[in-house]
Parts: C-alpha cells; sequence; structure tokens
C-alpha cells in the first residue's frame, strides 16, 4: 500500500495545464484569469461579457501575453491599470 502525497509542485503542475474554451461567454473566460492572477476586472460594456469566444488559455503565460492575445479578437478591448482589466 503506497501513500499518495500531493506536494506543492504538483500543485502547481496542475494548475499550468492549458485550458480549452470551445464556445464559452468572454465573462467565464476572463473568471479564470481572475483564478489565475488574482486581478479584479470591470466590465465597461456587458454585451462583450456574453461574446462567446474559442480560447485556449496557458496558465504559464505572464498576464500581460494573455491580455495581448485576447486584443487579436474582434469586438474585445482589454487595458490594464495595475491590478485592475478593464474590458470594453
Amino acid at each position: 500500500e503506497s501513500d499518495t502525497t500531493i506536494t506543492k509542485n504538483d500543485t502547481l503542475r496542475l494548475n499550468m495545464t492549458p485550458v480549452l474554451f470551445e464556445d464559452e461567454p468572454l465573462d467565464k473566460i476572463i473568471k479564470a484569469l481572475v483564478e489565475r492572477y488574482g486581478v479584479e476586472v470591470r466590465f465597461d460594456n456587458n454585451e462583450v461579457a456574453s461574446l462567446h469566444r474559442y480560447y485556449k488559455f496557458e496558465p504559464s503565460l505572464t498576464l500581460n501575453e494573455i491580455i495581448e492575445q485576447l486584443n487579436t479578437f474582434e469586438q474585445i478591448n482589454i487595458t490594464r491599470n495595475g491590478n485592475l482589466l478593464i474590458i470594453d
């Protein structure tokens, strides 16, 4: 009988697994950013929050890299002000 011990490194590795969002609303994708990077989010346009997108979230990337990727989508504009992401 073997012990199963989950170390902090295992947990970090698990958290670095890419997440594929398939036709999901943007606010659900953004929720993953909030959980991963501990940022606050403000939607200045509620229609944008419900836009459906396909997106592969790579938790190993920096927050700025993720913002750059998301800003390549039409109708999405994310600006960062410190710990606050403003989406319009």
